[in-house]
């Protein structure tokens, strides 16, 4: 539970930077107030927000264990086989002229 208020944190700070909430939020003049970015209510609320599907999850679960296993399992995945895949793939495309020939040396060559 000690990691609960960093990852609220993070995942406030991203939504709200990712869905542009606060150009949408400006639009409205009694919501104005949640596009500002140093105001502590704004900030209580969003985590608010963020939290109410894992407060509906977590009193309606009977297994967390099962939640957990099925997170982690999906979690691991993409970080052990698919990011860095896809970094190696969007790497070589956005710079295809690095190329080695026979007998170079890769500076780039993973140590292991």
């Amino acid at each position: 539970m000690s990691t609960a208020a960093i990852v609220t944190i993070t995942l406030r700070n991203n939504i709200v930077e990712y869905l542009s909430f606060k150009e949408k939020v400006k639009n409205y003049p009694s919501l104005a107030f949640l596009g500002d970015d140093e105001s502590y209510l704004a900030k209580g609320i969003w985590s608010f927000i963020i939290n109410i599907p894992v407060l509906i999850i977590a009193g309606f679960v009977r297994n967390p264990q099962l939640i957990v296993s099925i997170t982690g399992g999906v979690n691991g995945i993409f970080l052990l086989l698919i990011f860095p895949s896809l970094l190696v793939y969007y790497a070589r495309k956005r710079n295809p002229n690095i190329e080695v020939e026979a007998g170079e040396h890769n500076p780039y060559k993973s140590h292991f």
